[in-house]
Parts: structure tokens; sequence; C-alpha cells
């Protein structure tokens, strides 16, 4: 399978930190990963994603909205063929969601929410 995740940064925050370990493990299952940011001068786990093997896809976002990184991930979706999107975060969600009115692929961003807690107790 061939899946791209979509975040704003590889900032220390926990949505990132759900992310790598996600794509690492789909990478360590076989599967071609890719991950598209686009604020990369916030880089903590670059070095993670970078030692798993997976391909990481730099834009710069230089204007408030960001037509560039639509325009970028839009291009990125139809290069590269991928069968499955997840973005975090509520921007890199919105870009998601209107990259699929100009794509071939029906792609759909899944909300990362830090507190899950509050829905779900996990027992161990």
């Amino acid at each position: 399978m061939n899946l791209l995740f979509v975040i704003d940064s590889l900032g220390s925050g926990s949505a990132q930190k759900q992310l790598v370990m996600l794509a690492s493990g789909m990478k360590a299952r076989g599967h071609r990963v890719d991950v598209l940011i686009y604020h990369p001068e916030l880089d903590f786990f670059e070095a993670e994603l970078t030692a798993a093997g997976i391909s990481l896809i730099k834009l710069e976002k230089k204007t408030r909205f960001g037509l560039e990184i639509l325009k970028g991930l839009i291009t990125t979706i139809n290069q590269n063929s991928h069968d499955v999107a997840l973005s975090y975060l509520a921007t890199p969600n919105i870009y998601l969601e209107l990259s699929s009115f100009f794509t071939k692929r029906n792609l759909r961003g899944q909300p990362h929410r830090s507190d899950t807690r509050s829905n779900c107790e996990l027992n161990l």
C-alpha cells in the first residue's frame, strides 16, 4: 500500500509523535510511506523518520493561506498514486480535503485529537 501522511511540521507535539509511530510501523510492515510537511524548520522527529527509511516531502508555506501547499499536495498525490492519505491537525485536514477536488483519488483527512482519553479509556 502507498501511504501519505500530511502534517504541518515535525515539531515535538503529540500529533507529530503519533504520526511518526504510525508511519514507522507501516513502513516496517512493508508499505511505501511518504510524509508531507510545510514547516520544515520544525524538525524534532525528522531523524526518526529518516532512520526508518520514510520519504519526507518538504514544502514551504509562504503565504497565510498557503495556496502553494495545496498545489504541492495535489501534485504529490497525482504523481505518486497514494492509496491512502492521513492528515493530522486542522489546517492539514483542510488542505487534504480541498485537494480531493483536484486529484484522481478520493483521499480524506483524519483529525488528531489530543484529548482522546476523555472519550475512551484503555485498560491494560
